[in-house]
């Protein structure tokens, strides 16, 4: 049995794309909260301008997508290799703790996709024992990113 940890440096997370998911999730979320606060005002958002209503789901969606990207990049996983199975178990550390363990028996591989970036970059597989559509909603993929040191043996 084998073990590999792939830590956020293996990732090939730049920085563009972490700013990027930053102002995605805080945009989501500052529009969502100035849309409801529009349509169904309290006696608070009343009293204030609609200047005031952006700037403040603007503070307070830039405030959820760092908060989002902290919890959600800080995670590292363990890639466990054996005779008969490969697991990954993902433990985020963010501001809730949880961990994720994913197994797939090695003959009952029903989903094996590329990994790939906009751009073609191959980045590695995704193997899932279940069919690609159940695995994509279920996120029962088990992921080998191709910077790992025996990745064509595996």
């Amino acid at each position: 049995m084998v073990s590999y940890v792939i830590g956020p440096d293996l990732l090939q997370q730049s920085w563009r794309q972490k700013s990027l998911y930053v102002l995605f999730s805080g945009g989501l979320y500052g529009g969502l909260m100035f849309c409801v606060r529009s349509l169904w005002p309290t006696s608070f958002d009343l009293r204030h301008s609609i200047t005031y209503r952006i700037i403040e789901a603007a503070t307070m969606g830039l405030f959820w997508g760092i908060l989002m990207s902290s919890q959600f990049n800080g995670g590292t996983t363990e890639l466990i290799v054996a005779e008969d199975s490969m697991t990954s178990v993902t433990k985020h550390r963010g501001l809730i703790r949880w961990t994720i363990r994913r197994t797939v028996h090695k003959g009952k591989i029903n989903a094996f996709l590329d990994l790939k970036t906009k751009s073609g970059t191959h980045l590695g597989l995704l193997l899932s024992d279940k069919g690609e559509w159940a695995s994509r909603l279920t996120t029962g993929f088990v992921s080998i990113p191709n910077t790992l040191p025996d990745y064509e043996d595996l």
